[in-house]
């Protein structure tokens, strides 16, 4: 039996035979075997299949954390042992390595050793000071966080920087010379693991890891891509993130074993049929495409996920011993990386021990195998390179993030069913390489970010030596560099533009200073995010409400500012509570997506699960923050090379070169009240037509109605219909319910976004069989959704060929958001304003503003117009007048509201619709409002001056009126009102949630307060605009100018606001301050004299 008597009785048996003049070589034999004897013994609990012994020793120090000396002994006996074998050693060094085992023995046995394993007092361990000369222990080490480069010195491998309070001088000549070539003045690095050389000095050493820039964030997934068992190259990152790839076989195969072994974690006794079945219609898109492609593809299917789920089964088993987590999503500040991993094992007793498990369904390696990192070295590992640099990331989220963390990683090949699971040492020498590389795809995105495009022809270089699978890759460099002039320049300056979008969402720097950005997670203090429009703080857990079996968390709004929030119905959130935060730049996020909200409450589904829920019993204190989803942006560099695809001559007239023809369809049958020249024009014009649609002419009630019941009725076509938010989508969805054509259609999307899911392909997942699930999808004659649910998933395109794409709210899209589609639709419709709210846009005007003269010569002035816009200036240069239609008869305002709109924004073009419902009930409501203001005219638009104030974004005066005459109202004319009657608009989050606490409770929920940007597409009865500005600059930073076509200067927020109102406008305001700029001063000066305008102190 093995026990701590039989370990120390072997080791005195060695001794004996040490004094007995035995032959060395023999003993350390025998000393080698012992000690991985016991080493064995100890982890015969252990699951998991180990690569080496070294893995053994790291596992066993990462997972226990010994003490500091007995960490060192385990390290010498496993490098001296090893080395015992080769070269000779003294009887003494032999002696000591005895005593050293035994107290080794002793510490991890927990009981003493006997008196001759333990040396003298007086004796020195002389083999292992000779260690400790080359061993550096991590609590001599200094980590610099936040330091900024000051000045380099390439020859001397050095850098000098700053921090808060002192300069530092740091020696890179250790591993990491390429840091003072590649850094400049002002940038940002995280040192970790220094020497302190002198006061102020530090060089790098074995341990030291350098990062640049930390704040940007890289997945550790897109990271890990770049080892290959020939190296590292970075550039791959780019293959990966760019160039769009079909459905594929193996990567299907992928997602759907990770799907099961998530449900045999929840459900121990689902069957291999249920398992198999859930999860393909969770991926059912793809899944069509491949049964499509091959006609045996299903039957494979399930012969080889057969295999993996008997693994599985067993490997479930071990896991559910222990508590664990489903996916859950760190990041690291420190490291600049973030990730999800797929399993993460906890400990009942240890918050510290948290070891990964990471599941890889292809076929591993069978044999240990040598890959080359830089410096000249090299590793040996039994798993795939790139695997083992996945955990490795892994493990830098994990240790950044619980100082002090036990635990290990694991890969787990679901194919093998001998040893499934492979122990992956976190080694220094892999963290480094992790960390270089992330350093170069950091630099190598900054040259793309300032319009270096070498990295595009270094990519087709490496493509013309390497043949794994990436033709189709090699196609679309091909294609752009085939590209004309115009062509490649424009998709050359988008993919600048879009990395630009992309690090100021990651680390913000905006004009407008109420957004968030990724950063802000860490970088804006706890007290100061209730001032950010996408952030909601100090929630409670209501455990009643919420439902841990559905994954859902119902949280009770405390915080009156965060009942004022920009956040709706299926945006996607991250979840976290200060109490569980060890490093403030390094934590675990719970994602999810808001399920429901409202004022005082909101609803958020989480992706991960957890199998014990203790963390929520903390029930107070938790934020809720928009979450950045980096899928996004991949999927804009994948639609604007899939425009590549297009035909030259459609490309052309796609880019404005060449204008549309009027094809000639006879018997053109379109039943509709009003714009049937318009509806008309816009079947025959091929192959686009933009409708103009100023507010209130019924674009979607009428014009898009309108061409669905034609193509529906009379034409086989498949149809494509996207918008820019999921608002949009609803309103379509009503129009297809109301003529009776809800069988026709399908949804792309989120389920949490919207409350009609009758037709969403993510509920009918769960409602439907797979079989009924395929013939919908085969049979829809339309597809709806989001411009953003198309372009993430691809796979529809791959199975419909779409005749025809209506895109609404076009004119809040940009190129890269509609590219991809152009691309696949044969003709298309854009319906937009360009007066009202434009594409949201990150960089200021100037950084966007096109230089290069190819693309000014196309009529591309600047890159952050939408498409939509840019093409209906191409339109009206050219004289293309067929291919517009404007809507010129409004039925939502009145005509006194209308008039002052329509001639300052629309020249005059505007009319009301005879036959528009005024409500007449509401006309009691604006005589009780006129009286109360003591107005001398009926006026329905309405300037109340008030004084500027010294508060911050809002002014007392102005919500205290809004509040006053709202409450008022109710109490005389409750039965009038309802959700229909007031909403109350406002730049600012803080003077919204003012209003919001002023008005009575009980009507809160009926009163609609928000955003210019959020009340976009709705209307109410009666509008009050509040404009609490107290200086001109605020008043630049919260509007969006831009040129009408007779060359007038309007702001585009204001139009949208003026017009949500139907019957009465009431604006507050200081009228002199916002006569000082010139995106008020004409509108005010024309509109509002002495009849209307009313001054308050």
């Amino acid at each position: 039996m093995h026990d701590a008597e039989y370990f120390f009785s072997e080791l005195i048996e060695i001794q004996k035979k040490l004094k007995s003049n035995h032959e060395p070589k023999l003993i350390l034999k025998d000393l080698y075997s012992l000690f991985y004897e016991f080493i064995f013994f100890f982890l015969q609990r252990n699951p998991q299949y180990f690569p080496s012994n070294f893995s053994r020793i790291i596992f066993i120090i990462n997972n226990f954390k010994p003490k500091e000396e007995i960490k060192r002994k385990l390290l010498v006996c496993c490098s001296l042992l090893s080395k015992g074998r080769k070269q000779e050693f003294e009887r003494k060094d032999i002696s000591d390595i005895i005593y050293i085992l035994a107290d080794i023995f002793s510490y991890f046995l927990k009981k003493s050793a006997p008196s001759s394993l333990i040396p003298p007092e007086s004796h020195c361990l002389t083999i292992f000071d000779k260690f400790l000369k080359n061993y550096i222990s991590t609590k001599d080490l200094v980590n610099l966080r936040r330091v900024f480069v000051e000045g380099v010195n390439p020859k001397a491998n050095s850098i000098v920087c700053y921090d808060e309070f002192n300069h530092l001088e740091i020696d890179c000549s250790y591993k990491w010379t390429e840091i003072p070539k590649v850094v400049s003045q002002g940038t940002t690095l995280n040192c970790f693991g220094l020497l302190k050389t002198d006061e102020g000095k530090f060089a790098t050493c074995e341990n030291s890891l350098i990062v640049i820039e930390p704040d940007y964030l890289y997945d550790i997934t897109d990271i890990s891509q770049c080892f290959t068992k020939k190296g590292t190259n970075a550039y791959l990152y780019f293959l990966n993130k760019f160039f769009p790839k079909q459905t594929s076989y193996y990567t299907f195969l992928g997602t759907i074993v990770n799907l099961i072994l998530d449900l045999l974690l929840v459900e121990k006794e689902i069957s291999f049929e249920d398992a198999i079945q859930k999860a393909i219609s969770k991926k059912i898109l793809s899944f069509i495409v491949l049964k499509q492609k091959d006609p045996n593809f299903e039957k494979n299917l399930y012969s080889e996920v057969q295999l993996h789920f008997s693994t599985l089964k067993k490997v479930a088993e071990i896991i559910t011993k222990y508590p664990f987590q489903i996916e859950p999503a760190f990041f690291s500040a420190d490291y600049g990386i973030n990730g999800r991993m797929d399993i993460l094992l906890e400990s009942k007793t240890d918050p510290k021990w948290k070891t990964i498990v990471e599941l890889k369904s292809g076929t591993p390696p069978t044999n240990h195998f040598n890959v080359s990192i830089s410096s000249n070295q090299s590793i040996s590992t039994a798993m795939w390179i790139s695997h083992y640099a996945q955990t490795i990331g892994y493990n830098l989220l994990l240790d950044s993030a619980i100082p002090e963390r036990k635990g290990s990683s694991m890969i787990l090949y679901s194919k093998d069913s001998i040893k499934p699971l492979r122990e992956a040492i976190n080694t220094i020498n892999l963290q480094r390489e992790f960390i270089k590389t992330r350093n170069w795809i950091f630099l190598l995105e900054s040259q793309l970010a300032r319009g270096k495009f070498q990295i595009l022809e270094t990519l087709n270089k490496y493509l013309q030596k390497e043949n794994n699978g990436y033709f189709s890759i090699k196609n679309y460099i091909d294609l752009l560099h085939n590209s004309n002039d115009e062509i490649k320049t424009l998709i050359q300056e988008y993919i600048k533009f879009t990395i630009n979008e992309n690090i100021l969402a990651k680390i913000g720097e905006f004009q407008n200073y109420n957004r968030s950005s990724q950063s802000s997670i860490w970088n804006i203090a706890f007290e100061d995010k209730n001032e950010l429009d996408t952030t909601l703080v100090n929630l409670k857990i209501n455990l009643e409400k919420s439902n841990f079996e559905k994954d859902y968390l119902h949280f009770d709004i405390i915080d009156q500012l965060s009942s004022v929030t920009s956040l709706r119905k299926g945006d996607p959130v991250i979840v976290y509570h200060p109490m569980f935060i060890q490093n403030p730049y390094s934590f675990q996020l719970l994602k999810g997506a808001i399920k429901d909200i409202e004022p005082n409450f909101v609803v958020v589904t989480l992706r991960n699960k957890f199998s014990e829920q203790e963390i929520f019993n903390q029930t107070d204190g938790w934020i809720i923050e928009q979450d950045y989803i980096e899928t996004t942006t991949r999927s804009l560099f994948y639609s604007l090379f899939n425009f590549l695809l297009v035909d030259p001559n459609k490309m052309d007239i796609i880019i404005g070169k060449k204008g549309p023809e009027l094809l000639n369809i006879s018997n053109i049958e379109t039943k509709s009240e009003i714009y049937t020249d318009i509806i008309n024009m816009a079947i025959r014009s091929y192959p686009y037509f933009l409708v103009i649609g100023p507010p209130g002419t019924g674009k979607t009630r009428i014009v898009v109605r309108g061409l669905l019941k034609y193509y529906l009725f009379n034409t086989n076509q498949k149809i494509l219909v996207c918008t820019y938010t999921n608002r949009a989508v609803d309103e379509i969805v009503e129009v297809l319910k109301n003529e009776n054509c809800q069988n026709f259609f399908i949804r792309i999307g989120n389920k949490e976004a919207s409350e009609y899911t009758e037709n969403m392909l993510s509920h009918l997942t769960e409602q439907i069989s797979k079989t009924e699930l395929e013939h919908k999808i085969l049979n829809s004659r339309v597809y709806l959704g989001t411009a953003y649910s198309f372009l993430t998933n691809p796979e529809i395109f791959e199975l419909n060929k779409f005749d025809l794409a209506i895109i609404d709210e076009a004119s809040q899209l940009l190129f890269p958001h509609i590219a991809g589609i152009l691309a696949q639709v044969d003709k298309f419709i854009l319906i937009g304003d360009e007066k009202q709210l434009p594409a949201v846009v990150l960089q200021n005007f100037n950084q966007t503003e096109t230089k290069n003269p190819l693309l000014k010569a196309i009529g591309y002035d600047n890159l952050a117009i939408s498409y939509f816009e840019f093409l209906l200036n191409r339109i009206r240069q050219n004289g293309w007048t067929n291919s517009i239609g404007i809507l010129d008869l409004q039925s939502r305002m009145h005509p006194e509201v209308l008039s002052p709109i329509n001639s300052f924004f629309y020249e005059g073009v505007i009319k009301t619709n005879p036959k528009r419902n005024s409500n007449v009930g509401v006309a009691e409501l604006i005589s009780f409002i006129q009286k109360k203001l003591n107005l001398s005219t009926n006026s329905r638009i309405v300037f109340i001056d008030l004084p500027c104030e010294k508060r911050r974004k809002s002014n007392k005066m102005q919500a205290n009126l809004i509040a006053n005459i709202i409450n008022e109202c109710f109490d005389k004319y409750n039965k009038i009102i309802n959700q229909h009657t007031f909403g109350v608009i406002s730049p600012y989050r803080i003077q919204n949630a003012e209003i919001y606490s002023l008005i009575n409770p009980e009507i809160r929920k009926i009163v609609t307060i928000d955003t210019i940007e959020r009340f976009q597409g709705s209307e109410r009865e009666i509008i009050f605009l509040s404009l609490p500005f107290n200086r001109v600059s605020e008043i630049k930073m919260s509007s969006s100018m831009v040129k009408t076509e007779k060359g007038k200067t309007i702001d585009r927020k204001l139009n949208v606001a003026l017009t949500r109102a139907k019957e009465f406008l009431v604006i507050l305001g200081n009228f002199d301050l916002l006569s000082q700029s010139i995106f008020y001063k004409d509108f005010l000066k024309n509109f509002f004299d002495g009849t209307n305008l009313l001054k308050l102190e």
